[in-house]
């Protein structure tokens, strides 16, 4: 299953809505996630890990939704805040480069 994930922030409302979906282009058909009440609780274990987890996915499907989820924030405008592996080695690239440029530049006046 590819997830699909869409944020919208509506300012109308005051919220960021969350929409996450599935296609299957085969069947054509569209499979989406019912909305989901998020209640924050007290809680008395100390380890957060103890109880049921927020959010589960059976098989591997959680990576299939965190590689949506991510691409849906970047989409979304939160790029600074979320590493971007393409962005992440441009400006590895771009800094090697300058070090050669600086390198180069103390070899040639020797």
């Amino acid at each position: 299953m590819k997830f699909e994930v869409f944020i919208d922030r509506n300012y109308a409302r005051r919220s960021t809505d969350i929409f996450i979906y599935s296609k299957d282009e085969i069947r054509q058909t569209i499979t989406v996630l019912k909305p989901v009440e998020m209640i924050m609780e007290k809680m008395d274990e100390s380890d957060p890990r103890s109880i049921e987890p927020s959010i589960s996915f059976k098989d591997f499907q959680g990576d299939n939704f965190l590689q949506a989820f991510s691409e849906a924030l970047i989409k979304c405008g939160y790029r600074d805040q979320t590493i971007s592996k393409d962005g992440e080695i441009r400006r590895i690239e771009n800094h090697l480069e300058d070090m050669r440029k600086i390198t180069f530049k103390f070899i040639d006046k020797e």
